[in-house]
Formats: structure tokens, C-alpha cells, sequence
């Protein structure tokens, strides 16, 4: 679990600041690594869906996967 949390305050008492433990701050980072590929990985999937209906109404031209990766 996460250790104790200290915050840093300005002279009228308001948090300016807040200190955490080096190895809390790594889970941190580590969680929103998780959650930003996750994101990515969402939108790469409604992308690729809002595709395919753009194949089968015949408003897009699908394309061969062999000159695709020609491109690349």
C-alpha cells in the first residue's frame, strides 16, 4: 500500500504541494503507463471498427494487406 502522504502549504495554508514516497511514485508511472496504452489500444480498435463499416457500406476501398506493406 501506498506510505504517507506530506503536503507542502503557502503561507494562507492552501497545498501547493504534495510529497510521496519514490517507490509510491514509481507505481504511479507504472499504472498510468497501463493506462495510457490501454487508450491508445481503444482507439487504434474503434478506428479500426469504424473502418470496416466504411468497407461494407462501399464507401472506403479495402485494400490488399501485401501493398499495405509496401508502404511500410
Amino acid at each position: 500500500m501506498f506510505n504517507p502522504i506530506s503536503y507542502i502549504t503557502n503561507s494562507e495554508k492552501q497545498v501547493e504541494a504534495v510529497v510521496i514516497d519514490i517507490k509510491d511514485w514509481q507505481k504511479i508511472q507504472e499504472q498510468l503507463r497501463g493506462f495510457e496504452q490501454h487508450s491508445v489500444f481503444q482507439k487504434d480498435l474503434k478506428t479500426a471498427f469504424s473502418e470496416v463499416k466504411q468497407f461494407q457500406k462501399g464507401t472506403k476501398k479495402a485494400r490488399k494487406l501485401k501493398d499495405i506493406l509496401k508502404e511500410i
